[in-house]
């Protein structure tokens, strides 16, 4: 048996899932779930928890994760409540770029019968020789 401190940061967020779904919420309150998860795991939570049939509210940052899991979106910007509605009305290229300084593109997935949202963030024009590390 391990300690919650010999987790990963990863596994710690899977047990403080568990914790709140042992309560058998009528609402789960989620604050970046997703963080410290691979992009596979980040992923698979949010099915689960979609799968729930639970109320859920979350606070998630990476965007792209937002359109496939959401039922309905609120938009905040600088402690303000922007734009609310289905993530299709709230995650507009209007709304994305002013809040988020984002592109957005829409994009049909090549495989499957379903939108991809496509978030771009503007990089460093040509003239731009600064030498970065990501």
């Amino acid at each position: 048996m391990r300690t919650i401190g010999s987790l990963s940061g990863g596994e710690r967020q899977r047990v403080q899932l568990a914790r709140a779904l042992a309560q058998q919420p009528a609402i789960l309150f989620l604050d970046e779930p997703t963080n410290h998860l691979d992009p596979k795991a980040r992923s698979a939570l949010l099915s689960v928890v979609a799968g729930l049939g639970v109320t859920t509210i979350a606070v998630l940052h990476d965007l792209p994760l937002v359109a496939p899991f959401a039922t309905h979106v609120a938009v905040m910007h600088a402690g303000k409540v922007v734009a609310t509605g289905l993530p299709e009305q709230t995650l507009t290229p209007r709304i994305v770029s002013q809040v988020f300084d984002l592109d957005v593109l829409r994009l049909r997935h090549p495989h499957q019968d379903r939108e991809l949202m496509v978030f771009d963030a503007p990089g460093p024009s040509p003239s731009d020789h600064t030498r970065r590390i990501l």
